[in-house]
């Protein structure tokens, strides 16, 4: 069941913040090493109502955050995002916890989020280095629309998605 994340959360949220991290360290990607997602990041997402978990029987099985705009992704280098897909809600901070992996969780979440009804698509990225969720984004039927670039100096070019909802 996908829910609005809690204070209480906490705990279950960094756990699998920390997995993720680890997972992707595990083929040397640099994404989420010294700029993850952490406390601040929870804090924050839960104070502006964008932070939302996936709760199974076991617990909290998975995490994202989801917002309505962008700043980093105004200007897409190499591409452009399509037309007629604003406005748009973007998926940030998306980790599934270890023990839950192939279950679906992340397709759950972008079926969540394409019932909102007064979005056109949703947005993401993800490091180049990422396979992992680069493929799991084509097989979702995401599109590679270009490169963005976060606003931290170092290590900040991302790969830029984009799922039209019809």
């Amino acid at each position: 069941m996908i829910r609005s994340a809690r204070a209480e959360d906490l705990s279950s949220v960094l756990k699998i913040y920390q997995e993720a991290r680890d997972f992707i360290a595990s083929y040397n990607s640099p994404q989420w090493q010294e700029h993850g997602p952490d406390e601040n990041s929870f804090w924050r997402d839960l104070d502006n109502k964008a932070l939302f978990v996936n709760e199974q029987k076991e617990g909290i099985s998975a995490v994202m955050s989801l917002y309505f705009s962008e700043p980093t992704y105004e200007k897409v280098y190499g591409g452009a995002w399509p037309k007629n897909s604003s406005p748009y809600a973007v998926i940030h901070r998306i980790a599934i916890a270890n023990a839950a992996h192939h279950q679906g969780l992340a397709t759950q979440f972008f079926d969540y989020v394409k019932t909102f009804k007064k979005i056109k698509s949703i947005r993401i990225d993800t490091h180049e280095m990422n396979i992992p969720m680069r493929n799991l984004l084509i097989k979702s039927g995401f599109i590679f629309v270009g490169v963005i670039f976060l606003s931290y100096e170092k290590d900040n070019q991302r790969l830029a998605y984009c799922l039209k909802i019809k």
